[in-house]
C-alpha cells in the first residue's frame, strides 16, 4: 500500500546545508584552533529561501567572548544577527555594520526580499586583536563557495572593503567564467583628513542567480552607505 507522503518526509534543505557546514568546519579546522581564535558559522533560519534571499559577508568576527569550539559556534548558527539585521531588535545599532544591514534589509523587505543570512568570508578569527590569517585560505574559499550554492540568495551584499576580490575570482575561475559589472556608483568618504572615492558595484558572475555588491564595511564611513548600496541595486535592475 502506497504511503501519502507527507511534511515530516520532506528534508529540509538548509538543515542538509547546516549539518554539512558543521562537517566542513570539523573536517578543515578540528585540532586547528589557536587560543583566542573563534569560529563563525553562517547565520541562518530554517526558513531561508534564495529566491527572496540577501545574503550579507562581512570580514570576519572579532568580538571577545565569543565561543572557541566548533560545537558551541555551531549551537549559535540561529543567533540574534538574523533578528538584529531583519527586525532591528536590541542592540543592533551598536553595530556599524548590523545597523547598516538592517537599513538595506529594511527596504529590501518592501521589494519581496524576506530570508536573510550572514556571513563573513574568514572563518576564524582572534578574539583579542583585529586579524585573520592566510592560514586557512584554501578553507575559507571553499566554504564561500558552498554557501552560495547551498542558498543561492538573490542579493550578496559584500561590506568587506576589497577583501572578497580573491573570493570571487575563486568562483568565477571555477565556473571558467569572468565577473561582469552591471552597474557602479562611485562613494565618496573622508579618511585620515582625505577623502576617498571608491566605486561600490554590483556584479554578475556567469549563470549564477546571484547579484554580488561589493562595498566598503560601514565603520567608520557616512551614514549614508545603505542608501548608496540601495540605490545601486536600482540602477542595477534597470
Amino acid at each position: 500500500m502506497n504511503r501519502t507522503t507527507t511534511k515530516c518526509d520532506e528534508v529540509n534543505p538548509i538543515i542538509t546545508f547546516k549539518n554539512e557546514l558543521k562537517r566542513i568546519f570539523e573536517e578543515k579546522f578540528s585540532g586547528k584552533i589557536g587560543t583566542n581564535f573563534s569560529p563563525f558559522f553562517t547565520r541562518i533560519e530554517e526558513n531561508f529561501d534564495g529566491k527572496t534571499g540577501v545574503l550579507f559577508v562581512g570580514k570576519a568576527d572579532n568580538i571577545e567572548g565569543r565561543p572557541q569550539s566548533i560545537e558551541a559556534a555551531f549551537s549559535q548558527i540561529n543567533g540574534d544577527y538574523i533578528r538584529q539585521i531583519a527586525e532591528g531588535c536590541s542592540g543592533y545599532h551598536r553595530s556599524a555594520y548590523v545597523r547598516t544591514s538592517h537599513e538595506i534589509a529594511k527596504e529590501l523587505k518592501k521589494k519581496g526580499m524576506t530570508c536573510f543570512a550572514r556571513t563573513n568570508l574568514y572563518k576564524l578569527s582572534n578574539t583579542k586583536k583585529y586579524t585573520f590569517g592566510s592560514e586557512h585560505d584554501e578553507a575559507n574559499l571553499e566554504i564561500f563557495q558552498m554557501e552560495l550554492e547551498a542558498l543561492k540568495p538573490k542579493y550578496v551584499v559584500l561590506l568587506t572593503s576589497g577583501l572578497e576580490v580573491s573570493f570571487l575570482n575563486y568562483i568565477s575561475n571555477k565556473l571558467g567564467q569572468q565577473p561582469k559589472t552591471i552597474a557602479e556608483v562611485n562613494y565618496s568618504y573622508q579618511n585620515r583628513g582625505k577623502i576617498r572615492t571608491k566605486a561600490l558595484k554590483c556584479i554578475k558572475i556567469g549563470n549564477l542567480n546571484s547579484i554580488f555588491i561589493t562595498a566598503l564595511h560601514p565603520q567608520g564611513k557616512p551614514s549614508n552607505m545603505a542608501k548608496v548600496i540601495l540605490d545601486l541595486i536600482d540602477k542595477a535592475q534597470c
